[in-house]
């Protein structure tokens, strides 16, 4: 049995509650935050080593808010990378104007917890 099986995946539930977390606190720079669906395929992903938790992300969503809201919220149509150097979670994100033009949404395509990851993508990094 590999320990990720011993430890409980991330519900559906679960992601929802992180995802209000991170709207209301982004929603104060006009951004609503969305997970897609293979964003929880890959939460629980074995591929992870360590499995991600709530916490976790949170955590990542909050330093990326405090360090790097600003020039994230300027983004449009553009794709960038929140990077932890802390615990190795990578989440691939596009952020772009809402269909209602009320806002800016940024859809976090895919997560992952990668030492070495790489993307072409500007990165915004925290500790």
């Amino acid at each position: 049995m590999r320990i990720h099986e011993l430890l409980e995946d991330i519900s559906m539930s679960e992601l929802d509650q992180v995802e209000r977390f991170a709207t209301a606190l982004w929603h104060k720079l006009g951004i609503d935050v969305d997970f897609t669906r293979h964003f929880f395929d890959r939460v629980n992903d074995p591929r992870n080593g360590k499995p991600i938790t709530t916490a976790e992300l949170i955590r990542l969503f909050k330093k990326e808010y405090e360090r790097n809201g600003k020039p994230i919220a300027k983004l449009a149509g553009s794709e960038a990378v929140m990077k932890d150097l802390l615990t190795h979670i990578n989440i691939p994100f596009v952020v772009k104007d809402k269909r209602n033009g009320d806002g800016k949404e940024l859809v976090a395509k895919t997560v992952m917890r990668k030492e070495k990851f790489m993307s072409p993508d500007p990165e915004y990094v925290v500790k």
